[in-house]
């Protein structure tokens, strides 16, 4: 390896979310990864193909692509399947594809494109929670790839097991969550959605 060859941590923490985009897509000559999900573009100049991307993720649990190509194009389309995506849909023009989509993986369609074809991937999003390392007792709530948050500014004690807090979890309105849980009622809302208000994300389970 030359010397040249190995790059890592050019810049300040801030500068590097300015580099984040250039993640969202790779490719060869015959095959195309997408990374990430998000509203973005990708002019493919080799190939002569244009990729519009659409959505709001994660705000809504779907996403978007639209395929513009001069003339018929075959190439190899790899969707990242998320760690978190148990239960994933990928239609092509409105037709449900075949074939087995697992987390944390890619799943592959591999076909001839034409001018205006449409790609959408439907995530379904589910409660589900992840402990600290080093501690099984402290956890934190998702709704899908969201980090929740809870309202307050008291310290968060759960009761019960994680299927226990899970299964009292519910979807309330958009962007709003409630949790019943030890006679308690608590109001959660994506971190990202945070502004002023006192929150926690970490939570302690004790059964006493």
């Amino acid at each position: 390896m030359k010397e040249n060859d190995f790059r890592c941590c050019n810049g300040s923490g801030i500068e590097a979310f300015a580099t984040l985009n250039s993640g969202i897509y790779y490719h060869n000559e015959s095959d195309l990864w997408v990374n990430l999900y998000v509203p973005s573009e990708l002019n493919w100049k080799e190939r002569g193909i244009v990729i519009g991307q659409t959505g709001d993720f994660p705000s809504e649990s779907s996403v978007e692509f639209s395929i513009s190509v001069k003339k018929k194009s075959a190439f190899n389309l790899h969707l990242f399947i998320p760690a978190w995506a148990e239960n994933t849909e990928v239609f092509v023009n409105g037709e449900k594809q075949p074939g087995n989509i697992a987390p944390s993986s890619y799943f592959d369609l591999k076909r001839e494109w034409k001018n205006n074809d449409k790609v959408k991937l439907v995530f379904q999003y589910d409660f589900h929670l992840k402990s600290m390392p080093d501690n099984d007792h402290v956890v934190a709530l998702f709704y899908g790839p969201v980090l929740l948050a809870f309202e307050t500014s008291s310290e968060l004690i759960l009761k019960g097991t994680y299927d226990e807090i899970l299964s009292n979890l519910s979807v309330t309105g958009q962007n709003s969550f409630q949790l019943n849980n030890g006679g308690q009622k608590y109001i959660l809302r994506p971190l990202y959605r945070i502004e002023n208000e006192s929150y926690g994300v970490y939570a302690t389970i004790r059964d006493y």
